[in-house]
């Protein structure tokens, strides 16, 4: 099922079996009238860095990502995400084994598992292993774990001679993780402000989550008890997004 889905977007963007960009992932969250909300929670665990709510009544999607995330693994949170959009029926486990299986089919396509299978099993060295999943997770610009998985599933469903994982992998995503900024970082520096946080939003997310609170609140109080509940973000923070959302439709 999440093959079929991933061959679906693909084929909508037109993509085929190239690179899947954050602009991709972007086009598509909003041709599904998906709202994304990028936040800044710090650096957090696995899920804890994406959250997705359906709303019935409109039959929308809010989608919560956390810019303090690894560049790789924001782009997996990012797939995820757009998983359970795609998919908003499903609840509980089945939900995020979809939305993961989801994610590693959109952005390192069966293709270039095959590929990589191919390579990986040329070679018994380790470290040719771990360099060879590490150059195509850079060049995806995804995690190498995501790499590995993908390729140990497409083994797995052709019945193909299996690989055993490399023992350092983890440790080699880490690393390379380590080699990008946070995203946060890349797209607000490292002392973001309000007014360039809600820019962002705006102009690199294509959110109209902040115009939308503009527009359905005009007291100051008003909006950052909303931000505070909605973002799940401390009153002060609250409190400075709604000073510079106030400033803003002066």
């Amino acid at each position: 099922m999440a093959r079929d889905e991933e061959d679906e977007v693909r084929r909508h963007l037109q993509v085929g079996d190239a690179h899947f960009s954050f602009e991709h992932l972007i086009e598509f969250f909003l041709q599904l009238h998906a709202v994304v909300i990028p936040v800044l929670w710090g650096e957090k665990q696995q899920h804890e860095n994406a959250l997705h709510i359906y709303m019935p009544q409109s039959r929308t999607t809010w989608v919560l990502v956390n810019l303090d995330t690894p560049t790789y693994d924001f782009k997996f949170w990012m797939a995820h995400e757009l998983g359970h959009a795609k998919a908003p029926d499903l609840r509980g486990e089945e939900a995020e084994k979809f939305a993961d299986m989801f994610a590693g089919a959109l952005l390192f396509p069966e293709s270039e598992a095959d590929k990589i299978y191919q390579a990986l099993s040329k070679t018994s060295n380790v470290g040719a292993q771990v360099n060879t999943i590490k150059d195509t997770a850079s060049h995806f610009e995804i995690s190498p774990v995501t790499v590995w998985y993908q390729v140990e599933t497409y083994f797995k469903a052709n019945k193909l001679k299996a690989i055993k994982k490399p023992e350092s992998l983890f440790a080699a995503a880490t690393n390379l993780n380590k080699e990008k900024n946070l995203v946060s970082n890349t797209l607000l520096g490292e002392n973001p402000t309000s007014k360039n946080y809600i820019t962002q939003t705006e102009t690199h997310f294509k959110s109209p989550f902040f115009e939308a609170v503009r527009a359905q609140f005009h007291d100051q109080q008003q909006i950052a008890a909303f931000l505070s509940q909605a973002l799940n973000i401390s009153g002060l923070d609250a409190q400075e997004l709604s000073e510079e959302l106030m400033c803003a439709t002066v």
